[in-house]
């Protein structure tokens, strides 16, 4: 058994940890409740066979069914509400024991879970050797919401007056950290993590969620950016200068004979008012480009139905998902500590061969999913398959 038990953790590990970027983006439906949540799944590796999976969760169902358990607390509380989740079950070998990563309950109710490296769990406590039952693993805070609760504030209420702590797959070293976006069908939304051991609860106003540094960077970061605009930049007649002509210098050749340009500097090109805008897969990239080309394309062309807001969530979707071989997966990132820790645990399993290849690959985004939790409805794709499937969460 405990053979066992140690292949589910470093499995769990393993695959944890190569879960790395993610990108949430909120789409609104113009005079409607409803509104689109897109959200992208980034793996370091790629694999014949998935380490992730579908599941539905019915009513009354035991959490550790469908994940790693360490608390008391899930243990003891079946599920209330049923919910369809994506999570990571590495090489499919423990389908029972997985990471609940995404998910939507039977009310609308919806969370996601992206890596947050800054976060800093609180500290287990002694409780005579049994789990202490205000204390939540953070992989286990997404099945434990998405099975007992309605709304958001609800949830995140409950969630304030416990304690969120490291999972036993911190024996095996640092593993990667989650925070949370939640929402729910009537419109909540709220981001969560936990720094220095404190759980903070922020109202996601942006509608935009990635990964570190923390919610609050990001927010500041954007006031970087605030020179993007829909309309094209226009040079004011005080910053031009003549443009480089053959009048009045019989020894000068012409340049660019074909321009019709009067002064200089000149826009000839368009999509200008874009300059600026981050095209990189970092955390801050993606936040930066998701808020404004979401923001310009609502201003400009407010989604009149649902199926105009699913198009524009697609599309936005489109422009973070990473392409198979352009970024670096865990070995080729900068080690964090170079030979201890989670990289050292990296280098021991790539002496054995397959997991090795797989956990040396590149990132991509294996699956993505579209979220409207006022109609309850959860649609997905994945990196093979662009077309959206949908999964009935109500019909229990």
């Amino acid at each position: 058994m405990w053979v066992a038990h140690i292949l589910r953790l470093a499995c769990l590990f393993l695959a944890l940890h190569a879960a790395l970027s993610c990108t949430t983006v909120h789409v609104h439906v113009k005079d409607s409740p409803e509104k689109v949540i897109a959200r992208t799944m980034e793996l370091g590796f790629r694999a014949a066979r998935p380490f992730w999976n579908l599941e539905v969760v019915p009513r009354g169902s035991p959490h550790y069914e469908t994940h790693f358990p360490s608390s008391s607390l899930v243990k003891q509380k079946g599920n209330r509400f049923g919910y369809a989740s994506l999570g990571l079950t590495p090489l499919s070998v423990f389908p029972k024991f997985t990471i609940v990563t995404e998910g939507m309950n039977e009310h609308g109710l919806t969370m996601s879970a992206q890596v947050l490296q800054v976060s800093q769990y609180a500290k287990k406590q002694d409780c005579g050797g049994t789990p202490c039952s205000e204390e939540l693993s953070y992989i286990e805070v997404l099945p434990f919401v998405l099975g007992n609760f309605v709304d958001a504030i609800s949830a995140a209420k409950t969630l304030l007056q416990m304690r969120i702590v490291d999972s036993d797959l911190s024996s095996f070293g640092p593993e990667e950290k989650l925070h949370y976006s939640l929402d729910d069908a009537d419109g909540n939304s709220l981001v969560l993590e936990v720094l220095a051991g404190k759980l903070y609860v922020y109202n996601n106003t942006v509608g935009v969620m990635t990964n570190d540094p923390d919610f609050g960077f990001h927010i500041r970061n954007l006031g970087l950016y605030t020179n993007i605009g829909r309309d094209m930049p226009k040079v004011p007649p005080t910053r031009q200068n003549p443009f480089p002509t053959t009048e009045g210098c019989d020894i000068c050749a012409p340049l660019f004979p074909e321009s019709a340009a009067q002064s200089v500097p000149t826009t000839d090109s368009h999509g200008l008012n874009l300059l600026g805008l981050p095209g990189d897969y970092s955390p801050a990239g993606r936040f930066v480009r998701m808020f404004y080309l979401r923001n310009l394309a609502e201003e400009e062309y407010p989604c009149e139905s649902v199926e105009e807001a699913m198009s524009l969530a697609t599309n936005l979707l489109n422009t973070v998902s990473i392409p198979y071989g352009t970024v670096g997966g865990p070995s080729k990132r900068s080690a964090r500590g170079a030979g201890t820790g989670a990289d050292a645990a990296l280098g021991a399993w790539r002496e054995l061969g397959t997991l090795g290849t797989l956990l040396s690959a590149n990132e991509l985004t294996q699956w993505a999913v579209l979220k409207l939790p006022h109609s309850k409805r959860l649609l997905w794709r994945t990196y093979e398959n662009n077309q959206w499937n949908e999964l009935d969460v109500v019909s229990w």
